[in-house]
C-alpha cells in the first residue's frame, strides 16, 4: 500500500496561490468517503510491480487546491522499479 501525505506549502503573498500550513487551514480535506475510500482508491489502481520481495515505503507530497484538485505531486522518496512514477500516476487522476 501507499502512505501518502499532504503537505501545505507556505508562498508568499506576491506569489498567484495562497497557501496556508494545514495547521492553520479552517477546513482540512478530506478524501469522499474518508480515509478507508482513499486507501481503497489507492489499492485499485496502484499496479505494484512484480518484483520478488519488494516491499517498502513510498513517501509522496502534493498540495490539495481549494478546488479539491491535487496538483505539485511528487515523490520524495521510492523504493525503485518505478514504484514513485506509479504513485505519481494514480495520485494525478485526482487532477
Amino acid at each position: 500500500m501507499v502512505s501518502a501525505e499532504s503537505k501545505a506549502q507556505i508562498q508568499t503573498p506576491t506569489e498567484a496561490k495562497d497557501y496556508l500550513p494545514m495547521s492553520e487551514v479552517d477546513e482540512k480535506p478530506t478524501f469522499p468517503g474518508g480515509i478507508n475510500e482513499f486507501y481503497k482508491f489507492i489499492q485499485a489502481n496502484y499496479q505494484t510491480p512484480k518484483v520478488q520481495g519488494l516491499e517498502g515505503k513510498l513517501y509522496m507530497t502534493f498540495v490539495i487546491e481549494k478546488d479539491g484538485s491535487v496538483t505539485g505531486v511528487k515523490t520524495l522518496r521510492d523504493i525503485g522499479y518505478g514504484t514513485g512514477d506509479e504513485a505519481v500516476r494514480v495520485l494525478a487522476k485526482f487532477s
